[in-house]
């Protein structure tokens, strides 16, 4: 579900859409991004999440060196599935929150560059578990790495203020609670 590499920019790129969500993160240099945000600068210390099916391009000025961590839609629907599983029925109902939650097709997200030197090392070990044979016996690993970047850069990605309230919900298609206590059944 999620693929990371490092990628030195020397020259224009291509304008590409992916079927997946791209997390761009620049680690030196600059560039101009081009996106349905209009050109726009990124530079180290910056991010770029861009949704699938989003044209996006980039344009070093003069180099920029970023790593680019690439998410399958149906893995972060999970995650907004259990992040808000009070509000949700399933995961047809996640979706359609993710929807309504992210609406913009790219965000560029100025994480600072002492985030970044959080985030680095997570990266570059992300960079090297998944280019890697071995995926599945390091995916607790890889799912913790991505967690961890996931959870530092949260705070800047813009969400919509629609709110549904569980009452909202629940009378659409109601269901067993979610968020429960476990309790033992013997």
């Amino acid at each position: 579900p999620l693929q990371a590499v490092s990628i030195h920019l020397s020259a224009q790129t291509t304008p590409m859409a992916f079927d997946c969500v791209k997390l761009a993160v620049v680690r030196d240099g600059s560039a101009i991004l081009y996106s349905p945000l209009g050109p726009r600068p990124i530079v180290l210390g910056d991010a770029v999440l861009v949704c699938s099916n989003t044209l996006c391009a980039a344009d070093p000025e003069g180099y920029c060196n970023m790593t680019f961590v690439y998410i399958d839609t149906d893995y972060l629907i999970d995650q907004v599935f259990w992040k808000h599983v009070g509000l949700i029925s399933d995961r047809l109902d996640a979706r359609g929150l993710a929807k309504k939650l992210y609406l913009e097709p790219a965000q560029a997200l100025h994480i600072g560059g002492e985030r970044l030197k959080a985030i680095a090392p997570w990266l570059d070990e992300l960079v090297r578990l998944t280019s890697r044979a071995d995926y599945p016996q390091r995916f607790n690993r890889i799912q913790a790495l991505w967690f961890l970047i996931a959870d530092s850069i949260s705070p800047f990605i813009n969400v919509s203020p629609v709110r549904l309230s569980r009452s909202q919900r629940e009378r659409l298609r109601p269901t067993m609670p979610r968020h429960r206590r476990f309790v033992p059944l013997r």
